[in-house]
Order: C-alpha cells, then sequence, then structure tokens
C-alpha cells in the first residue's frame, strides 16, 4: 500500500473513510503491557484479525525473550488529524523532526487493520525492524519501511 492510495480496494472503504465520524465495525479491544513498564496494561482498539495476529505475534516473540508492546491501533480521523496538526507544527519549527503522522483521510489506523510496535528493551522503547520479517509470518506488513519504523499493517496470511 502506498500513502493515499485506497485502503482496502474495492471496498468503498475509502469514501467512507472521509466522514470524520466513521469508525470501522466490529473494533475490539487489545489489552497489552503498558510501555511505561509500571504494571499497568494500555488498551488499543483493532480489528479482530489484527488482535489476533499482534496477540500470537507477541507471545511468540515473548518465548524468544522479547517483550514487545503494541502503542497504537485504530484511530478516529479526529485524533489522526490532531495528531498529523501537532507533528507538521513540530517540523516548522524543527526542520529535522521526524514527522511520520499521515494524513486523516488516508491514515491506515483508521480502519483498525494497523498498528505500532516497538520493542522494549532496557526499558527503552526501540523500532522493530529487526522483527519485519518475523512479523510477516504473523501476517504483519510493515508498509512504509523506516519512513514510519514502529507502524504495522495486518494484510493476512
Amino acid at each position: 500500500l502506498l500513502r493515499g492510495a485506497p485502503l482496502l480496494p474495492g471496498t468503498g472503504w475509502h469514501r467512507a473513510a472521509r466522514r470524520s465520524a466513521f469508525v470501522p465495525d466490529g473494533l475490539v479491544e487489545f489489552k497489552n503491557l503498558n510501555p511505561n513498564l509500571n504494571g499497568d496494561y494500555l488498551t488499543i482498539m483493532v480489528v479482530p484479525e489484527l488482535k489476533t495476529a499482534l496477540n500470537n505475534f507477541i507471545q511468540s516473540e515473548k518465548r524468544n525473550g522479547k517483550t514487545i508492546v503494541a502503542t497504537h491501533g485504530y484511530r478516529s480521523y479526529d485524533q489522526q488529524l490532531t495528531l498529523c496538526e501537532d507533528c507538521q507544527q513540530k517540523k516548522s519549527v524543527d526542520p529535522n523532526f521526524p514527522c511520520l503522522a499521515d494524513t486523516a483521510s488516508h491514515s491506515q489506523h483508521r480502519t483498525g487493520f494497523a498498528g505500532d510496535m516497538f520493542i522494549i528493551k532496557d526499558g527503552k522503547l526501540e523500532t522493530m525492524t529487526s522483527l519485519v520479517e518475523k512479523a510477516l509470518e504473523f501476517g504483519l506488513s510493515h508498509p512504509f519501511g523506516n519512513g514510519d519504523p514502529p507502524h504495522f499493517f495486518y494484510k493476512g496470511l
């Protein structure tokens, strides 16, 4: 998928997604470790298929001694717009600021099929570039590569 391309070809989703009140059907809670490591849990909203893939992938890597956290899932149009505007404002102050937020009307997070994941190492969040190929085994693609390192999209098995 490319930024700006229809998110789910043939479904009409892209047209409906332009409406700020649009929420995908069937979102479910995915509860996982809070990246603050304070013992709490972080809950994000995703589609059931992504929940299953995230759970299976995170548990698989836990058995390999890695701690992975999913920090973001579904974001509404308004949430994505705020994130994008904040990012652009920071970039206007500092041209080197790494603004990764896509426009509100094109964000894959609005589908519920996208999530941001990190490895927790030594109490800090690290991007998962070393686990991209492993994630593919669970149906998780890394569509933007280094352009958006934490971003994964459920493409299916």
